[in-house]
Order: C-alpha cells, then sequence, then structure tokens
C-alpha cells in the first residue's frame, strides 16, 4: 500500500478505535471499508461511480467481508 494509505488508515484507526458502524464516502475501491470491515465495523460504502462500486465487492469478497454498497 503507498504512504498515503497507510495515512488514512492510522488516521481512522486513531478517531474509531472500537467496531461500530462506519460509512465510507467516496469509498473508491473499498481499501477503508474492506479494512474497517475485517476488524468488525458494520460498513457501508458509498460511490458515485458504479465501476467503482464493482470493483470495491469484489475486493469485499475476496477479503470475505460484508459491506453494503450504494
Amino acid at each position: 500500500a503507498s504512504p498515503l494509505a497507510a495515512a488514512d488508515v492510522a488516521f481512522c484507526e486513531r478517531h474509531f478505535p472500537s467496531p461500530g458502524r462506519l460509512v465510507d464516502l467516496g469509498c473508491g475501491t473499498g481499501r477503508l471499508a474492506v479494512h474497517f470491515a475485517r476488524k468488525g465495523y458494520d460498513v457501508t460504502g458509498v460511490d458515485l461511480s458504479p465501476a467503482m462500486l464493482g470493483r470495491a465487492g469484489a475486493n469485499a469478497a475476496a477479503a470475505g467481508v460484508a459491506v453494503a454498497w450504494h
């Protein structure tokens, strides 16, 4: 992962320390959504691009996690 991706994850983990509901706005390929779903969060990913939502869904399926995509 890129340094920017690592910074995103570190920021989010610092501000969302315990599992709960999480909405990832502009989720793109679902990198953060999948990461937090693996940690037990109830995640909803939102993106304007159907292509990105398709990739995000594939990434979540590959990781074996459930995320609601919109």
